[in-house]
């Protein structure tokens, strides 16, 4: 008679679970948790009982629940990561960048990251998964002052970190980019070039701090240096559209005693304008410098690698990930940690042209 083939480990539609491998070894599912757990020998299970668990095991290719086993080591190893933009599109280097820095040092410090890529539930549905066991721990990037997850997560007991706050946070631990710094360092590179007629290219809009706080910085630091306040000019950038950067280079241009430097407040914008001051023919370095921020090389039919402030992503991950790791093993905070970025020299910064 021919034989039915045996089933393929793996090849089921669920899981094993810890009542299969005790019915396969004969055994209690508490002795087998008990066997799975280490705690064997402590309750006098025999040698034998553990080698027909483990073997059970194995035939099943059973592993533990990771929520059962969290339940009762009162830890996962697992850190959250929600971005608070809730959105996520090819070719984001920036997220990517954050992103990738998150993970890398949550594993230098044991940890696994579990990135959150689901933004259409409610406010209180990703509430509950951020709080619900999954993880030891929160780090929430970039969120708004009107955050509706701020509420929720300062009434928590979930150990909580903020990367690059847009608003002032007091209740939750915070690590965040020393703009301030990198202002300076911008405001030094254009002076040590010769640089006293300057543009800066920004974006005011509510619940985006970040281009604000990095113009006001600058135009501290250039009057600081002896740049007369006339001879900084602002550009406000509205859409990051083609014909809205063709707008910003226009009204560059038409600028009294054209300035000889563009700050721009973030790198992808930079290299959109570097973009298209080669469609207009304008020469960048040689008759314009521009000036960047992020340390971000975007794609660019120049050539040009743009002079830059690198923002310190891997340093803000690792700090976000140590306060983190502090907080779940009982120190409570909050922590409020600034982290300094580099410059990045590039090819778009020169000396001033005559």
């Amino acid at each position: 008679m021919k034989k039915d083939p045996e089933p393929k480990l793996g090849s089921g539609k669920s899981r094993s679970k810890l009542t299969d491998v005790a019915a396969l070894a004969g055994v209690s599912t508490s002795t087998v948790s008990l066997v799975l757990a280490g705690k064997g020998e402590a309750n006098r299970i025999s040698e034998e009982t553990h080698r027909r668990v483990h073997e059970a095991a194995a035939t099943l290719n059973y592993a533990p629940s990771l929520l059962h086993r969290s339940v009762r080591r009162g830890r996962t190893n697992i850190l959250s990561f929600y971005n608070s933009f809730r959105n996520r599109y090819a070719g984001d280097l920036y997220m990517d960048r954050i992103s990738a820095a998150v993970e890398h040092a949550g594993g230098q410090h044991r940890y696994n990251v579990l990135v959150h890529c689901h933004f259409e539930q409610t406010v209180q549905e990703t509430y509950e998964f951020l709080n619900g066991g999954f993880a030891d721990g929160l780090i929430l990037f970039a969120p708004t002052p009107d955050e509706p997850l701020l509420p929720l997560l300062r009434r928590s007991g979930l150990p909580t970190v903020i990367v690059n706050p847009r608003g002032p946070e007091e209740v939750l631990s915070t690590v965040e980019d020393d703009a301030q710094h990198g202002m300076r360092l911008v405001a030094e590179s254009l002076i040590q070039n010769g640089h006293r007629r300057i543009a800066i290219v920004t974006r005011h809009y509510p619940g985006w701090p970040d281009s604000q706080r990095r113009e006001e910085f600058l135009r501290g630091w250039l009057a600081e240096f002896g740049v007369p306040e006339q001879n900084v000019h602002t550009i406000i950038e509205r859409t990051q559209t083609p014909d809205e950067h063709d707008r910003v280079l226009a009204e560059f241009l038409d600028l009294p005693e054209r300035p000889t430097a563009l700050f721009v407040w973030n790198d992808r914008t930079a290299y959109d304008l570097l973009d298209t001051c080669l469609r207009a023919g304008i020469d960048v370095p040689g008759e314009l410098s521009i000036v960047g921020y992020d340390g971000i090389a975007w794609p660019t039919t120049t050539g040009h690698i743009v002079s830059s402030v690198r923002a310190p992503f891997e340093d803000l991950a690792d700090a976000a990930v140590v306060a983190l790791d502090r907080q779940i093993r009982g120190d409570p905070g909050p922590f409020h940690i600034q982290v300094p970025g580099t410059s990045s020299s590039g090819t778009t910064l020169a000396p001033a042209a005559l």
